[in-house]
């Protein structure tokens, strides 16, 4: 919960109002996974630190996808940010994906 409220904190430092609707994990569950809510939702999945397994999710196909991104010029930054082994040049990717 204290990551959640840090993130709106900071996503309204930067002028986006949210707010934050807690729903239990069976509701949450159910909803998110397909695709049912109003804008958009966060969720702490893991503890993960390679930004693909977040990438991944905006991937077509994905059953994680549930907003149903589908960009082709973002399907192209992504697999090519994991082509490339390069650190500085991987992280520009990700830089580049955010932008």
């Amino acid at each position: 919960m204290d990551a959640v409220q840090v993130t709106v904190k900071n996503w309204k430092a930067a002028g986006i109002d949210a707010e934050l609707k807690m729903q239990d994990y069976d509701t949450f569950v159910a909803n998110s996974t397909s695709g049912k809510f109003d804008k958009m939702m966060l969720a702490m999945r893991d503890s993960a630190t390679d930004p693909d397994s977040y990438l991944e999710t905006l991937l077509p196909g994905d059953p994680l996808n549930v907003c149903g991104v589908n960009d082709a010029k973002l399907t192209e930054m992504i697999k090519r940010q994991r082509r490339t082994f390069k650190d500085g040049a991987r992280r520009d990717i990700v830089y580049d994906i955010q932008r």
